[in-house]
């Protein structure tokens, strides 16, 4: 358990909201006026990835929280924590101040405005070192420069991911420009959320060149994509449970939810499938002593994915 003063003269409480020490996840963050009371607690750290390595005592999730020391305050005011997930990697997280997890205004994300390799105002990002994730000035042969959030992947048993929050909704229009840097190697999964993270509607960027969607209960073939920028429209209605897609000029094609949401406020972008494990019913101490096979190498080939454009609108229920 770590607290801390934050730089907006609230309190910060960080530790893992769980009764169960074997399974430390996620790691959330409550705040309060005056460091004795707190609520408003907030997921900092949520994704737990398979441990490589085996081990006794190999408890799974983001533990050991520390942060500064001695009342310092970062020089950019945000609150910055380290510590161990899986008791195998040391991470960080950046986490503005003050803590939030509401975003009160649609509109348009403006790449090119901002500094390369800086913070992007809206966005949360999962970033490991072969799971990059990074804003970047990107040139492609024949394009006029353009600026970008990168994600890369060369990590056999992870994946890199950055989430756009906007406004709760129950109706909403969102459209994403992505390029692909290839189309033969590869995954990226796009997921339309509710705030409890749960998933309605996906597509897909898949390794043999195909854009899928999954709704309802099955898996549909959009169309093919190559190397290019692909613009996509999302219309979601949580009444109806449907979801009205189309790419560019192509036609406009509704499916149904494959979840229940009664609103929804985030869109995802992750270099892998949706993690379905570990969960709390995994005993971890009875595992065949065996390492992941590759675990502490990176892949050979990378896949590079870009995001070129993000905007959110409300339409009226």
């Amino acid at each position: 358990m770590w607290g801390e003063r934050t730089g907006d003269g609230r309190y910060a409480l960080l530790y893992n909201p769980n009764t169960d020490t074997c399974h430390r996840w996620p790691l959330a963050a409550a705040t309060g006026e005056n460091g004795i009371e707190y609520d408003g607690m907030l997921c900092v750290h949520g994704e737990v990835p398979p441990q490589r390595f085996w081990g006794f005592w190999r408890d799974m999730g983001p533990s050991y929280v520390r942060g500064l020391e001695g009342g310092a305050v970062s020089p950019d005011g945000a609150l910055y924590v380290t510590y161990s997930v899986n008791k195998e990697d040391i991470w960080v997280s950046r986490v503005p101040v003050p803590l939030t997890g509401i975003v009160g205004e649609h509109g348009r994300d403006d790449f090119d405005r901002l500094t390369p390799r800086t913070w992007i105002p809206g966005w949360n990002a999962y970033s490991g070192k072969w799971t990059e994730v990074s804003l970047e000035r990107v040139h492609v042969p024949g394009e006029t420069d353009f600026q970008a959030i990168r994600l890369r992947d060369r990590d056999p048993w992870d994946y890199a991911k950055a989430v756009r929050v906007f406004p709760e909704s129950e109706r909403v229009r969102l459209r994403a420009g992505v390029q692909p840097r290839q189309n033969y190697f590869g995954r990226l999964e796009i997921d339309l959320e509710d705030g409890r993270g749960v998933c309605v509607f996906r597509v897909i960027f898949d390794s043999d060149r195909t854009l899928k969607l999954k709704h309802g209960n099955a898996f549909s073939v959009y169309g093919t994509y190559g190397s290019d920028l692909n613009d996509l429209i999302i219309e979601a209605d949580c009444a109806a449970r449907t979801v009205t897609f189309r790419r560019g000029e192509e036609k406009a094609e509704t499916w149904k939810f494959f979840n229940s949401a009664r609103t929804v406020e985030r869109l995802v972008f992750r270099t892998g499938r949706k993690r379905r494990s570990p969960t709390l019913e995994d005993d971890r101490e009875f595992q065949p002593p065996e390492d992941l096979p590759g675990a502490d190498e990176p892949l050979k080939q990378e896949s590079v994915w870009y995001i070129r454009s993000f905007e959110s609108e409300g339409l009226e229920a």
